[in-house]
């Protein structure tokens, strides 16, 4: 069964953490306060932007965005990265304002 959840899925009574259950599926350790799933960074050098973010085995990630917050429908801009226990950095091309959100699937180990 695969489970799936977004970076912004904080449940935990620690401010930026997520719950036990959601720190396995990330695949972070609930007992080390670096170890968050997040963006590390968005940059921007000319027209491209930056979203860098750790990744873990057995994971794939995505990231979806809209351009107004009001907005509910969020655009694909990438689905499929392989996890590599390693930063991974993804490109958009810079248009107008756009609001990122990490997801995560986990199929278990």
């Amino acid at each position: 069964m695969s489970q799936m959840f977004c970076a912004s899925d904080i449940t935990s009574p620690y401010a930026f953490r997520l719950g036990v259950v959601d720190e396995y599926i990330a695949g972070t350790n609930p007992q080390d306060i670096n170890d968050v799933f997040r963006f590390n960074s968005i940059s921007s050098t000319g027209d491209v932007v930056y979203l860098a973010f750790n990744s873990k085995l057995n994971r794939t990630y995505g990231i979806t965005y809209i351009t107004d917050m009001v907005k509910t429908n969020w655009n694909l801009l990438t689905n499929g990265v392989t996890g590599s226990d390693l930063e991974i950095v993804i490109e958009d091309i810079k248009t107008t304002n756009r609001f990122y959100m990490l997801f995560l699937t986990y199929g278990g180990e």
